[in-house]
C-alpha cells in the first residue's frame, strides 16, 4: 500500500485490535496529544502558582486517512479496495472494546484504544472518503495485572470488620 507524502519513507500505518487481522491504511496527517498533570498549589498576596508534576496523562493521536480508488492507487494487502473495504474494516474496528497496537509511520507500535473516529463522504466525490479517527494510549499491561490491584482502605477494613471491632 502506497502512503501519502512524507510518510512513504516510513512503515505503513496500522491498527490491530483483538484476534482480527492487522489493517493498514494510509495516513495523510497526524496529531499527537500530550498533557502533564500539574497540581497547582497558590499562595496568598501572589501571582501564579507552585505546580507539582504528577506523571503525564494519557497521549492520544488524532489521524487523518483519506480512501479513494483510482487506477494508478494499489489495493490493499489481501488485494482488497482502500474505498469501502479497508475503510469499512477500520471503522468496524471501533466496535471492539479491548486494546490494541496502534502503528504509526513515525512513532511505530504503541498499546492504545479506539477512541473514537469521524467518517466523511461527499456526493460530488466518487469511490473517496475521508476518516478522522482518534486512538488513547492505554498503560494496562493485560487484564491479569488490573485484577491484581490493592483493595481500598475501605475493602480492607469491610474485610477485616470482625477482626477491628474485637481490637476496639
Amino acid at each position: 500500500m502506497a502512503a501519502v507524502g512524507i510518510f512513504g519513507q516510513y512503515q505503513t500505518a496500522a491498527w490491530k485490535v483483538g484476534s482480527k487481522e492487522r489493517i493498514y491504511f494510509p495516513v495523510a496527517s497526524i496529531e499527537e496529544f500530550h498533557q502533564n498533570r500539574l497540581v497547582p498549589h497558590e499562595r496568598p498576596y501572589r501571582r501564579g502558582a507552585r505546580h507539582d508534576h504528577t506523571g503525564a496523562k494519557a497521549k492520544a493521536w488524532s489521524i487523518v486517512a483519506r480512501f479513494f480508488n483510482s487506477p494508478d492507487h494499489e489495493t490493499g494487502v489481501n488485494g482488497e479496495k482502500l474505498y469501502p473495504e479497508i475503510l469499512n474494516k477500520l471503522c468496524d474496528s471501533f466496535d471492539e472494546h479491548e486494546v490494541g497496537t496502534l502503528t504509526t509511520p513515525t512513532r511505530g507500535d504503541r498499546r492504545c484504544m479506539a477512541m473514537s473516529y469521524r467518517r466523511q463522504e461527499d456526493a460530488g466525490e466518487r469511490d473517496e472518503a475521508s476518516l478522522q479517527f482518534v486512538f488513547a494510549e492505554d498503560n494496562e499491561d493485560d487484564a491479569e495485572a488490573a485484577a491484581q490491584q490493592q483493595p481500598s482502605p475501605p475493602a480492607t477494613i469491610a474485610a477485616d470488620g470482625d477482626d477491628a471491632s474485637a481490637a476496639l
